[in-house]
């Protein structure tokens, strides 16, 4: 049986936290939970099939239960978020990229891990990969790993000359 995100299931945990409406004239309640997501769910395709994508994060439901709602009606909301949630399978999609590829990583990138880049490397190397070539750079930090090492916000000057000097060796 194919995984769906649960909507029912997070509806449920979201009324887990109101039980029982609180009593008339009560003051509104909001109340969050965070779910962790680590495993696959099927996403609906255009095409009407459905496919597996790997996702990861946090989902974070809010509600805010008001009992000024119409008699034995109160109002219930309930918003739903994802936080720091990835859904791209970069393994997937690097293998099927019919162009030459640079990848560039920040030593100070606090959000990569270390070994993804080598995954995506692997994938975009291995047999029957549309990728023509990749080369892989890692900028080197003297702050060690930080807020600003995903952005580059310390190596903005070194980026752009490593792209500019990748474009000139393919001659673009």
């Amino acid at each position: 049986m194919k995984r769906f995100i649960h909507l029912t299931a997070i509806v449920v945990a979201a009324l887990v936290l109101h039980i029982y409406g609180p009593a008339e004239g009560a003051e509104p309640v909001t109340s969050s939970v965070q779910i962790p997501l680590s495993r696959a769910v099927f996403v609906p395709l255009s095409d009407g099939s459905t496919d597996a994508v790997a996702l990861s994060g946090m989902v974070h439901v809010l509600t805010h239960f008001a009992p000024d709602g119409p008699p034995l009606q109160p109002s219930l909301r309930i918003h739903i978020n994802l936080d720091q949630v990835s859904g791209a399978d970069g393994t997937y999609w690097i293998k099927r990229v019919p162009q030459p590829i640079i990848m560039v990583r920040d030593q100070g990138d606090a959000t990569i891990q270390p070994f993804e880049p080598y995954m995506l490397l692997s994938a975009a190397r291995a047999s029957g990969a549309l990728v023509p070539s990749i080369k892989y750079v890692l900028l080197p930090n003297p702050k060690g790993p930080n807020p600003g090492g995903h952005p580059f916000a310390d190596n903005q000057e070194t980026l752009v000359n490593t792209i500019i000097g990748w474009l000139q060796e393919l001659k673009l």
